[in-house]
Order: C-alpha cells, then structure tokens, then sequence
C-alpha cells in the first residue's frame, strides 16, 4: 500500500503506453546483423559487468589489459539505448515524460518498456549487444595518456554481483577471469589513492538494502558495504565520465556537466565552531586536507 501511495501521490505513471510497448516489440529482443554494422566489435574481449544480486537491466560492463611497456588500458562499454529510441518516436515521448527510472523498495518504474531496459538494452552475459565504448590507456603512476571513443558490439563474458567480485578479489587468481580482475582492482586502488591526494573526500555512508516478500512486508535488513568491488566499479565510472567530458569540452560541443560546488564558507565556519565543541583541534575547514585531516581523525568514533 505504501508504494501505491507514493506511485499516487508524485504521479508516477506506473503502466507504459500501448504505442511505446508496440514499438518496443517491433524491435525484437535480440541484435540483429545489420545493426552492427558501422560498429567497432570488441566481443572477443573478456568483458565483464558487476552489480548487485537484484538488479535485472545491467547498463555498464568493463574490460581491462596489460599493454607491452606495462600500461594498462581500461574499456567501459555503456549500453547504446540512443540506438533503439528514434527522435520524437512513441519511445522517445515515454522517456521524455517519465525522465528516469523510480526505484521502489518492492519493484523499478523503468523509465522504458521492460522489454527494452531488461532486455535488448541489458548487457546479459553470453549476447551481442550494442554499447559506446571508452577506452583509456594509463601508465604505471595511473595517469591517463590517452582516451578513444566508439560506437560498438561487445558480447559479456561473465554477469557478476558485488558479493562475488569481492570474494574473487579475497583469494589468489585461479584463472582468467580471476587474473583480469585483480588487474582491475590494482588499477582502481591507484586511481582511488591518487583522488584522495588530490583532496576527495570519503564521504562513506552507511547504505541499508531492505528486502521484502511477496506483500510487500520488510523481511530483512541488510548493509551494504562499501567494499572493493563497490569502489572498483565507482574508480572505472568516474573516470570514463572525465574522460567523456574532457572530449566534449575539446571539442567544444555544448553538454550538461554536472558540478560540485565548494560548500559555502559561512556553514562551514558554522561547522567548525561545531567541531570545536566536542574538543577536536580543527584547522581553517576551507582546506580539503583539514577536512580529511578532521575526517580520518573522527572516524569510527559515536560522534
């Protein structure tokens, strides 16, 4: 009753139109031929996906290597939705007026038809499917040298859950998949170490997944933590979007960015007088590295 009530009351339309599900259908549920060509086919590469245990319409999968020298070039294949929703088609309306998918603790509103978001768009492990590709080839400190964009094929090699990436990382590798993970891991754990010399900050939230039967009734409380497998996925995402945006900003094609302001130094002096309070010696808070400083200083403490 409560996700019916929140469906009601913010007006989510629930159901998709007859036309958007009609073309939907007309598009068929697999990758045919001619909608290949044109594509730069990478589905001999060992490519993977990674994502929690529920999660039905997978949208991002990765692929790593050794290069000669000791670079390593990282791909991420993002599913190529823009290939089936025509400009100004019954599908494209539907997109236009839902603008994301809504995800409720008992079901996902997809913002497209079920047919399209869990199936053709879904990159499923053992299928071709269409994707945008960024590849980026880094040296041996992680610093980007190079960054190439395509419109591609790629064929999933394994659908992984966090649970199961992270239980691969804990033990020594036993085969391929097991090797180009790790290799994966080496090269996000020097992405993520050098983001925090440069001042990001590890905002590490507590999240809760809560798990329902069959009425809709809270079952089970689960954290999720924020391990390996989770910080693998977020290093990869981060720098394709970088990657991205330093292209279109080259090419000075008009985009939308998306933008963290620096906090306002009045609340953040508020803040400090805040800190104070609790006995902690705390510096000038306008400077990342005294806010990283006071960060790792609280952590793990009630307060």
């Amino acid at each position: 009753v409560d996700n019916e009530i929140i469906i009601r009351k913010y007006g989510i339309p629930d159901e998709h139109s007859e036309d958007a599900v009609n073309e939907a259908k007309r598009l068929g549920a697999e990758v045919k031929d001619r909608d290949i060509r044109g594509r730069t086919d990478f589905r001999a590469q060992l490519t993977v996906t990674i994502d929690g245990e529920h999660a039905r319409d997978f949208d991002d999968a990765i692929t790593i290597d050794r290069l000669p020298g000791g670079n390593l070039r990282l791909g991420v294949h993002i599913a190529d939705v823009a290939a089936y929703v025509e400009p100004g088609s019954a599908l494209d309306r539907e997109a236009r007026l839902r603008g994301n998918s809504v995800y409720l603790p008992d079901r996902v509103i997809p913002m497209l038809p079920e047919r399209l978001s869990n199936g053709v768009c879904s990159l499923k492990p053992k299928v071709d499917r269409l994707t945008h590709s960024v590849f980026i080839q880094f040296d041996k400190r992680g610093v980007a040298k190079s960054a190439r964009f395509a419109r591609s094929v790629i064929r999933s090699a394994h659908r992984l859950t966090y649970k199961e990436a992270y239980a691969i990382l804990g033990s020594p590798p036993r085969d391929r998949l097991g090797e180009r993970l790790h290799l994966a891991w080496e090269l996000a754990a020097l992405l993520r170490r050098k983001r925090f010399e440069h001042g990001a900050l590890a905002l590490d939230f507590p999240e809760v997944k809560v798990s329902v039967d069959a009425q809709g009734k809270p079952v089970r409380l689960e954290r999720v933590e924020n391990d390996e497998s989770h910080q693998l996925i977020e290093e990869f995402m981060l720098v394709a979007n970088e990657a991205v945006a330093r292209e279109l900003k080259k090419r000075a094609i008009p985009t939308v960015y998306r933008v963290h302001e620096n906090p306002d130094p009045e609340k953040l002096g508020d803040y400090r007088e805040f800190v104070l309070g609790f006995g902690y010696k705390v510096g000038d808070l306008t400077h990342r590295a005294e806010l990283q400083r006071l960060l790792a200083e609280v952590g793990g403490k009630p307060e």
